[in-house]
């Protein structure tokens, strides 16, 4: 292989499997403060994909998924291989509702009910774990 296909390939390869930089996130409860490291899913793509065909996902990490303008967020667990909480936050970052231990597989509509800005999504169990509830807070310092 010469050295041009040899790159273009490289190249191809570290596009297709490109991993989103995390950046730091915080959830304020009325007992403590959680530090995050998330994943922003900001492309089409990213937000379509999101944590699919993940096998696993560190204790503190997780995904964002924030819109221009408030809408009912639908989520399902297709494709995803690991359990997740789900926390439904407004623009102020208020969450307002937290859907807990999404099954992983599983096709049911999981819904914020209400008009929100977004969804953050973490590892299943963390949110109980941390006793984090709708009406704590979360900041996201690089938006």
């Amino acid at each position: 292989m010469n050295k041009t296909k040899y790159i273009a390939l490289l190249l191809g390869i570290l596009f297709c499997c490109k991993t989103a930089l995390a950046v730091p996130l915080l959830i304020h409860t009325s007992d403590k403060n959680y530090s995050f490291d998330v994943e922003i899913a900001d492309t089409p793509q990213e937000q379509i994909r999101g944590l699919m065909f993940r096998t696993q996902l560190s204790v503190n990490n997780g995904m964002i998924f924030i819109s221009e303008t408030d809408q009912i967020w639908t989520m399902w667990m297709k494709n995803t291989l690991i359990p997740l909480d789900m926390l439904f936050f407004d623009r102020k970052g208020q969450i307002q509702k937290i859907i807990p231990n999404a099954q992983p597989l599983d096709l049911t509509s999981l819904s914020s009910d209400v008009p929100v800005a977004g969804v953050l999504e973490i590892n299943g169990g963390i949110a109980e774990k941390y006793n984090i509830q709708p009406g704590d807070y979360l900041f996201l310092p690089s938006i």
